[in-house]
């Protein structure tokens, strides 16, 4: 089984762990990165499924995984993503050449997990980000801290749909949604996942996300920006599940 260490990493994320090294003071975000690996399912080579009926992906064992990510053609309708009666949120990331993927955080122990969906569709390869963390069997379900990948995603979706409308849409709508990230941003860096704060300016840029939704879903009517609109509604249930 191929594993291989996870090294992206955002400007601004080495921005943050340069200066915390700079300062002698330990990096959280550095923390978050370190003994952080990928796992290829080897046993899951893909095809076509009928996903109307649970489709379970069993995992080389346990392991406390961080996300997942699953290749795909394109979006799938009403996909689901579950394990251990936890049902979590993918989110679709676009991409070319047939390089298009859901990402799905779970942030648990798991060995496993079940996919659905409303319609048939072509599922590929899939991988998992684990870390080196005890695990939890049975599994505590729910450890639900908002990843910085999520706020800084929302950021990437923002900037890919504001090629598609309008100067005065995007300062009355995207611009504000940047601007809510951007704090959510500092003081989940900050203040860290479980901060008062943090929770609070993440609630506020979900609100500010569904103050967008007529532009971002008129955007769905334009083939172009249509998969950055689904990406960016897609983020914001993701935020909205890992915050109730």
């Amino acid at each position: 089984m191929m594993i291989r260490k996870v090294k992206k990493m955002s400007l601004f994320a080495m921005m943050v762990v340069a200066c915390g090294q700079f300062m002698n003071v330990p990096s959280a975000l550095a923390q978050r990165t370190e003994d952080v690996k990928v796992k290829y399912v080897d046993h899951f080579t893909g095809g076509k499924f009928d996903l109307k009926e649970k489709l379970h992906i069993d995992f080389d064992g346990w392991a406390h995984v961080e996300k997942l990510r699953l290749k795909v053609k394109g979006p799938i309708p009403g996909l689901t993503v579950a394990s251990n009666g936890v049902n979590y949120t993918p989110v679709y990331v676009p991409g070319s050449n047939g390089e298009s993927y859901y990402e799905c955080p779970i942030h648990s122990s798991v060995n496993g997990v079940d996919v659905s969906a409303s319609q048939p569709a072509y599922l590929g390869p899939m991988e998992y980000d684990y870390v080196n963390r005890p695990l939890s069997v049975p599994p505590v379900a729910g450890w639900y801290a908002v990843p910085t990948e999520e706020i800084e995603r929302v950021i990437g979706a923002t900037e890919g749909l504001s090629q598609f409308v309008s100067l005065t849409d995007q300062q009355q709508y995207l611009l504000p949604i940047k601007v809510a990230a951007g704090h959510a941003l500092a003081l989940e860096y900050g203040r860290g996942d479980y901060s008062m704060k943090t929770n609070q300016a993440i609630q506020a840029l979900i609100a500010q996300v569904d103050y967008a939704r007529p532009l971002i879903e008129s955007e769905l009517q334009i083939d172009a920006a249509y998969s950055w609109a689904v990406y960016l509604l897609s983020i914001k249930e993701r935020l909205s599940q890992i915050t109730e």
